[in-house]
């Protein structure tokens, strides 16, 4: 019901171009100011030295750092792209960006990060024109941010990083068994195709909602880690259909508006979306992700909204400064 509620919302609320823009921008101010704390409390425990563990999460308000994590990685591609949309104001929001990305960085989680990345090169394949070009600039520089920001945040910050280095034994029922950030992942998502292929019942219906947390008794693994195979384990091939159902015909009717013309309100939630799509793909679940429903009728709603804003073809928008 929750997330039936978060899929109606923008149909209901958002019903120009314009009114999604403010809450976008809303949205970055509010982000804005959680980057901010973020960013200070980092730069306080690095003053004083007073990381406490080893490998220390920043978070707000003691939220789960994934949720942190996307948040600020959906505000940092937001004002990436209304960067490439503006000229008078590229520095004000490269600047917003920076903050989002370091932000990001210190939570720890590095699927949001990474989603962030994967997005912009999925909107760059989408977009096309000057904007395509614009976009992969934003991409190089972006990695540029984050492998200099790795090497000069506080080594506590940014121990979970170290992804081809770092492991660690976990004790399992087979013994101890050394695991690294990559093969965790890999065998979370294998585990979870296994209990899915593991007879016909399972393949249709699944295992049922919590069935991939019984796989796991010694260590608290609730999910694999990526939404289609959390439902595809407990739910079956049969869940995953209904998941799906209406998300595919919205996605259907996204793509064929992209391929004739877009507004710059309509790449802001199409950039959005796939921060948060990607998200779900390494990081969370089920109920961790509910927001994608949100950002992908948000982006429904600016596709199918009253011009509030120009439309402008392909075409055109290989200027896209015309936007700003």
């Amino acid at each position: 019901m929750f997330g039936f509620t978060l899929f109606m919302a923008p149909l209901v609320m958002f019903k120009s171009k314009k009114e999604g823009m403010n809450f976008l921008k809303i949205l970055i101010a509010i982000g804005f100011i959680g980057a901010l704390v973020l960013v200070s409390k980092m730069l306080y425990l690095a003053a004083t030295g007073s990381f406490v563990e080893l490998t220390t999460r920043l978070v707000l308000f003691s939220s789960n750092p994934i949720q942190t994590a996307r948040f600020m990685s959906v505000c940092a591609v937001l004002t990436g792209i209304m960067m490439t949309f503006s000229e008078k104001r590229k520095f004000l929001f490269g600047f917003s960006m920076l903050v989002f990305v370091i932000a990001a960085l210190s939570t720890g989680s590095r699927g949001p990060v990474l989603s962030l990345f994967v997005s912009l090169i999925a909107l760059g394949i989408i977009v096309g024109g000057n904007l395509r070009k614009q976009v992969g600039i934003l991409f190089l520089v972006g990695t540029l941010v984050v492998v200099t920001a790795l090497f000069t945040m506080p080594e506590n910050l940014t121990a979970r990083y170290n992804v081809f280095a770092s492991s660690e034994l976990v004790v399992t029922r087979k013994g101890l068994v050394v695991f690294s950030t990559i093969s965790s992942r890999w065998i979370l998502w294998s585990n979870a195709l296994e209990l899915w292929l593991r007879d016909i019942p399972h393949f249709l219906f699944g295992s049922g909602a919590g069935g991939y947390a019984a796989l796991f008794p010694w260590r608290d693994f609730r999910y694999p880690h990526n939404l289609f195979l959390e439902i595809l384990a407990e739910f079956g091939i049969i869940g995953l259909v209904f998941f799906l159902s209406h998300a595919v015909l919205a996605v259907i009717d996204v793509v064929r508006h992209f391929r004739k013309r877009y507004s710059q309100p309509e790449v802001l939630w199409l950039g959005a979306t796939l921060t948060v799509f990607f998200s779900a793909m390494f990081s969370g679940d089920i109920n961790d992700n509910r927001l994608i429903w949100f950002f992908l009728s948000g982006l429904l709603a600016a596709v199918h909204s009253g011009n509030s804003e120009s439309r402008f073809s392909k075409i055109e928008l290989d200027s896209p400064a015309v936007l700003s």
